[in-house]
Parts: C-alpha cells; structure tokens; sequence
C-alpha cells in the first residue's frame, strides 16, 4: 500500500513540473513576461509585407521586443511594438522594417536617435520599409517590358 502511495505521488510530482515546464515554454515562445514591463510604440507604416504579430524588434541589432499588433486605418498600418525597458529612445528616433534572411521573415529595425529631446511614447512615429528581394523582384518584373524594348532601339 505505502509502495502505491509512492508511485502516486511520484506520478503527481511529474505531471505538475511538466505542467510547469509546458506553460513556462509556452510563455517564452508566445513572449509573455509577468515580471517585466515593456514599453509600448506605435509606428506608422505605407507597407509591411511579410511582417507578422511576434517577429523581432531589434535596437541596433540587438533583439529588444517583439510586433504586438498591426492595425490597417486608411492608406497606412499601424504596427504596435513592445519594447524592453532598458531600451533608451530618443526624439529622432528611426523605424524601419528590413528582410531578416533569405526565407522572406521580417523584423522591425529602430536606431534610437542621438537627440538630447526625450521620446515621446504616445505619440504615433513614422516608418519606412526597406524593399527586399520578392519585392525587387516585383518592381524589376514591371518593368520588364521597358527594358527589352530598350534594349531593342539600342540595337
């Protein structure tokens, strides 16, 4: 019976570190802190193909946050961005979303200014995004027909 008993409670004891251990991973994955506080950003955007809720920010290359959300209001897209506290800003601070490898992932990349005026976190910031290859490929794609014809009357 006491050998029984062990095993039970041997059996409990693994399933709730397991369950620990699944929401703890699950938490990382998903970016859910419940010690720290992020700072919360909004920038403007004209496009942002391929940037997804979860890809990284990062702070002259360091990954610093995540995209909380993305919001489509008239011709532009609202990208709300969680930065870590320790992430000092200034007022002409740049946001830009860039390619992250060859496989098309994205990241929003911030240079956080060299001006002595503070960073104003509730106000909306503009951003710009940098072409990547499917992009200039499209663009080049467009063109194409100009390109041969020139080709042709330079002939």
């Amino acid at each position: 019976m006491k050998d029984q008993r062990k095993t039970e409670i041997k059996v409990g004891a693994t399933v709730i570190i397991g369950i620990i251990i699944f929401l703890w991973i699950l938490g990382w994955a998903k970016n859910c802190s419940i010690a720290s506080k992020e700072k919360d950003v909004t920038v403007r955007f004209e496009n942002v193909t391929g940037l997804e809720i979860g890809d990284m920010v990062t702070v002259n290359g360091l990954r610093k946050g995540y995209v909380d959300d993305m919001q489509i209001k008239g011709d532009y897209v609202f990208v709300n961005l969680s930065i870590a506290n320790d992430v000092i800003l200034k007022d002409d601070a740049q946001f830009s979303i860039s390619m992250l490898d060859l496989m098309g992932g994205k990241k929003v990349g911030i240079f956080p200014g060299k001006s002595s005026k503070p960073f104003d976190y509730k106000a909306i910031h503009n951003g710009i995004f940098y072409a990547d290859i499917p992009s200039v490929m499209s663009m080049l794609g467009s063109v194409q027909g100009d390109i041969v014809a020139l080709l042709k009357d330079m002939r």
